[in-house]
């Protein structure tokens, strides 16, 4: 714990594709602790949090951070995503 994980996971994902979009699989717990350090590294960036309610028909944000439990079900709306 604290060692710096999810900051460099951040990191990395950004270096190795400066475009984006980037998505976060994690446990529900979590969700808002990843939505805070991607902030705290990237201060002007968008970042959605998928929840239970029905998704919009396009996701906005940059950063998409949804948990285990929603991945099966938005899966292909998040591979329609441009």
């Amino acid at each position: 714990m604290a060692l710096g994980k999810t900051r460099q996971s951040i990191l990395a994902m950004t270096h190795s594709e400066p475009q984006g979009p980037w998505l976060v699989v994690c446990p529900a717990s979590v969700k808002y602790n990843w939505e805070r350090e991607i902030h705290l590294v990237l201060a002007d960036v968008d970042v959605h949090i998928m929840d239970p309610k029905p998704v919009p028909e396009y996701v906005v944000g940059t950063w998409v951070i949804i948990n285990y439990d929603l991945l099966k079900r938005y899966f292909d709306d998040l591979c329609q995503r441009p």
